[in-house]
C-alpha cells in the first residue's frame, strides 16, 4: 500500500479568510511574468552523518515540481544544500517542529527532507506544510515519498492555499457541482470528490468508486489532480482555477521570498549527431560547466546523449544547479535490405525510437507513407511496393518543439525486376545436324534476371544476365532430337518454363550406303578403287586420306555428287598402310562418316625390330623392298662411337647383334641408328 497521507490541516485562520473574502478570489490575475522562488533544502541525517536523500534526488523532485507548475507563473530553484545531523529529527515527531525550524533561512521556502515524519493524528506521513494565512514559510517531506516526485507538488499546493478535493471542512461538494462555490475545496473546475484513494482508482487510472452525494447522484470525479489523494502514479496536474488561486496568494502573502533571477535554456531538446547544440545560462555572477567551461554560453556539438550541467552562482549567494541531457540522435538509426524484389513490398527498420517522437520515412527525397510514433524500441516502416532504385532516409519530428530532424544518414536498395518467364524464345536453328549447338535468342530480356538452359536435366553452360534487349544462350553439341527447359531466376525467384524449345535432328545421309573396295591389300605404289553403289541424288560425296602424324594435314582425294547410280573413287599410289575416309554431305550441310575408316594396306613392305638378349641387342631386318641399310652406334650427345654392319642391300631377313663387350664400349647407354637410304628408320636407346 503506497503512503499518501498529507498532515496539512485547515486550521481556523484559514477557513476564517475564505470566509471573510466570501469564498471569492480578492483579486483577479492578469498575465504573469516568470517568478522563480528560493528553495532552501535541509536534508536531515543521523547525529554521525548518515543517511538522508542525495542532492540529486532533491534536484530531480524540485525539476519535477517546476514541470507541475508550468502552467503558473511560479517556478522554484534550490539557492542551496543545508545538511542538519541530528538523528532526533532524521526520525521526525511533529512535535519537535520548533526546534527543527531553528533552521530556517528567511525569506526563502525552507523544504526539510526527513527519514520518516511521525503525526499522532496520522501516523507514518508523506509531508505536510501550512496554509499561506499562517505565513510559515517551510515544508517537511518524508524521503520515501520524494521519489513518487508528486508529494512535492502537492503539498506545495497546500502552500499557496490549494485544498484537497475531497475537502469537506466547508461543506460536501454536490457531483452536479451546482455548490461548488463554497463547499469542498471551494474550486469549481476541480469536480466533486467523495476520497480518492488506491481502492477506489485502479492501476490503470480508472475511477470505480460507487459513492453517492447528498441528492443520491453518482460521483465521478478525475483521478489527475495533484491535490487529491488518487493514486501517485496518476496525479499530474493542477487546474486552471487551482493556477489562479496559488498566483493570488503568492501575491497576497508570499511576495516577501527571495526571487531568484536566473535563466536557463537549451536551442534543442534532441539533436542530430555532430550538430551544433547552445546552452546558454543567465543570472549569475559566474559560471561553472560541467565541461570546464566558465562562460554563460555553451556551444557543443555532442556525438552521444549526453548530460550537460552547470552551477550558476549569484550575487546572492545562491548556487543554482542546472542539468540538461542532450538526447543525440545516432546516425545509424535505420536499416533496410540493399537489394528489394521489384513489385514487392519492403520493410525500413528504425532503431531505438521514443514514444513522443514522431519517424517519417522519405524516398528519394520526398516523404513516403504516413509518419509513425516512436515505440520505444525498434519500429518497422513499410514500402507498399517496390517500384525503382530508392534513397532512404529517415525524419525525426518532435510535434512539442516544433522541430523536423533529419539525421545524416541514408541507405541506397536497388530495386530488381520479379522474373517473368519471357513470352518468346527464338531459335537460330531448330533442325540441326547430329554433332551440332546453336543459339537460342531471347528477345526483351528482364535487366539483374539470369537465364539459363536445361538439357536433358542438367542446367548447361553459365548463365547470362538480362540486359532489356536481346540476349543469346548457347546449347551443348545436339546429338539426338531434344527438348529443353528454361530457368529464369535472381534474389527474388526463380522460374522454369518446361519444355520451351525442341531441336530437330536431321536425317543420317549414310543410311544404307553400300560401299566396296577393290582391293584393301595393295602392292606398294599401287591404287585401288572405292565405290560406293546407289548413291542419292543431291548429296557430296567426299574421300579423304587421314594424315599418318599429328603435325600433317589430311588431303582431300575427291569430291562427286551422287547420281542415283554407282560411283567410285581412285585413291593415290599406295606407298604405305593409309587410312582413308568417306564423308556424305546432305543440302543442309550436315557432314558423316560412311564408316568410321577404310583401311588400305601395303602386302609387303621392309620391317625392322629390336629384341633384348642378356648380353646384347639383336636387331631384326627383313628386306623385303630393296635399300642401302646401315646400322651405327652413338652416344647420348649424337656422336658416332661404332659401325655395327656395312651397307647392305640384300633381301630377306638378317640379324645384327649389337654386342658392347665385341665393341670395346663400356656399359651405357647409346643411341642405336638404323639408315635405309641414308634416312633414319629406327632410333632406340639401347643400354649395353
Amino acid at each position: 500500500m503506497e503512503l499518501i497521507f498529507c498532515d496539512t490541516l485547515l486550521n481556523e485562520e484559514q477557513i476564517n479568510y475564505e470566509k471573510n473574502t466570501g469564498f471569492i478570489y480578492p483579486i483577479t490575475p492578469g498575465t504573469e511574468q516568470k517568478t522563480i522562488l528560493s528553495i532552501t533544502a535541509h536534508i536531515v541525517r543521523t547525529s554521525r552523518g548518515n543517511g538522508g536523500i542525495d542532492e540529486k534526488e532533491a534536484l530531480e523532485a524540485v525539476e519535477k515540481m517546476n514541470r507541475d507548475f508550468s502552467s503558473s507563473s511560479i517556478g522554484f530553484e534550490i539557492c542551496k544544500f543545508n545538511y542538519i545531523n541530528k538523528t532526533r529529527f532524521y526520525k521526525f515527531n511533529k512535535s519537535d517542529e520548533r526546534l527543527l525550524n531553528r533552521n530556517h533561512v528567511a525569506n526563502t521556502i525552507n523544504i526539510y527532507f526527513v527519514n520518516k515524519i511521525y503525526s499522532v493524528e496520522e501516523g507514518s506521513i508523506c509531508g505536510y506544510t501550512y496554509y499561506p494565512t499562517r505565513n510559515r514559510d517551510y515544508l517537511i517531506v518524508s524521503n520515501s515519498c520524494v521519489g513518487n516526485r508528486t508529494t512535492l507538488s502537492h503539498e506545495m499546493g497546500h502552500f499557496f492555499g490549494l485544498y484537497h478535493t475531497h475537502e469537506s471542512q466547508f461543506g460536501l461538494e454536490l457531483a452536479n457541482g451546482s455548490n461548488c462555490v463554497t463547499s469542498g475545496d471551494l474550486i469549481c473546475d476541480t469536480p466533486a470528490d467523495p476520497g480518492l484513494r488506491v481502492t477506489n482508482v485502479t492501476s490503470n487510472c480508472e475511477y470505480i468508486g460507487l459513492s453517492l452525494d447528498a441528492a443520491k447522484l453518482f460521483y465521478n470525479p478525475p483521478v489527475n489532480n495533484l491535490m487529491s489523494y488518487s493514486r501517485k502514479g496518476c496525479r499530474n496536474s493542477f487546474s486552471q482555477n487551482q493556477v489562479e488561486k496559488m498566483q493570488i496568494n503568492y501575491k497576497v502573502f508570499k511576495k516577501h521570498l527571495k526571487n531568484i533571477d536566473i535563466s536557463f535554456t537549451a536551442s534543442d531538446t534532441l539533436v542530430v549527431k555532430n550538430q551544433p547544440l547552445v546552452l546558454k545560462a543567465g543570472g549569475g555572477a559566474r559560471y561553472e560547466w560541467s565541461t570546464g567551461d566558465s562562460t554563460d554560453l555553451l556551444v557543443v556539438m555532442p556525438d552521444t546523449s549526453t548530460m550537460y550541467s552547470v552551477n550558476i552562482y549569484t550575487n546572492t549567494g545562491c548556487v543554482i544547479y542546472k542539468q540538461f541531457f542532450a538526447e543525440v540522435i545516432p546516425e545509424d538509426i535505420i536499416s533496410a535490405d540493399e537489394i528489394a524484389c521489384m513489385e514487392q513490398p519492403a520493410v525500413v527498420t528504425v532503431y531505438k525510437t521514443k514514444p513522443r517522437l514522431l519517424y517519417q520515412l522519405t524516398v528519394n527525397g520526398s516523404w513516403y507513407g504516413e509518419p509513425q510514433y516512436g515505440t520505444d524500441s525498434t519500429l518497422n516502416l513499410p514500402i507498399h511496393e517496390v517500384v525503382e532504385d530508392m534513397q532512404l532516409g529517415i525524419l525525426i519530428i518532435d510535434e512539442l518543439e516544433e522541430k523536423v530532424l533529419q539525421p545524416q544518414t541514408s541507405l541506397t536498395m536497388k530495386a530488381i525486376n520479379t522474373p517473368r518467364l519471357p513470352n518468346q524464345v527464338i531459335l537460330e536453328n531448330d533442325t540441326l545436324c547430329r554433332g551440332q549447338y546453336t543459339n537460342v535468342f531471347i528477345p526483351f530480356s528482364m535487366p539483374d534476371v539470369n537465364y539459363q538452359l536445361v538439357q536433358n536435366g542438367d542446367t548447361i553452360n553459365q548463365s547470362v544476365m538480362g540486359t532489356g534487349g536481346t540476349i543469346s544462350l548457347v546449347t551443348k553439341v545436339v546429338m539426338e532430337n531434344d527438348r529443353f527447359d528454361l530457368i529464369v531466376f535472381n534474389e527474388c525467384n526463380s522460374l522454369t518454363q518446361k519444355n520451351s524449345f525442341s531441336i530437330l535432328i536431321e536425317e543420317d545421309p549414310t543410311d544404307n550406303i553400300e560401299i566396296t573396295v577393290q582391293d584393301i591389300f595393295v602392292d606398294a605404289g599401287e591404287a585401288t578403287t572405292i565405290s560406293i553403289a546407289h548413291t542419292v541424288p543431291g548429296l557430296v560425296y567426299h574421300l579423304v586420306k587421314e594424315s599418318s602424324s599429328q603435325n600433317s594435314t589430311s588431303i582431300n582425294i575427291s569430291r562427286k555428287v551422287g547420281n542415283g547410280e554407282s560411283i567410285s573413287f581412285t585413291t593415290p599410289p599406295v606407298e604405305e598402310n593409309s587410312l582413308f575416309c568417306l564423308y556424305v554431305i546432305d543440302e543442309q550441310g550436315c557432314t558423316n562418316f560412311t564408316t568410321e575408316q577404310i583401311l588400305i594396306q601395303v602386302k609387303a613392305y621392309n620391317t625392322f625390330d629390336l629384341v633384348k638378349h642378356d648380353k646384347a641387342t639383336v636387331v631384326n631386318v627383313n628386306l623385303v623392298k630393296v635399300a642401302y641399310v646401315s646400322v651405327e652406334l652413338r652416344n647420348l650427345q649424337g656422336q658416332k662411337v661404332a659401325d655395327v654392319v656395312q651397307e647392305t642391300k640384300q633381301k630377306g631377313k638378317h640379324e645384327i647383334v649389337v654386342d658392347g663387350e665385341h665393341l670395346n664400349l663400356p656399359q651405357s647407354s647409346y643411341l642405336l641408328l638404323i639408315l635405309a637410304d641414308g634416312k633414319p628408320v629406327l632410333r632406340k636407346i639401347i643400354q649395353l
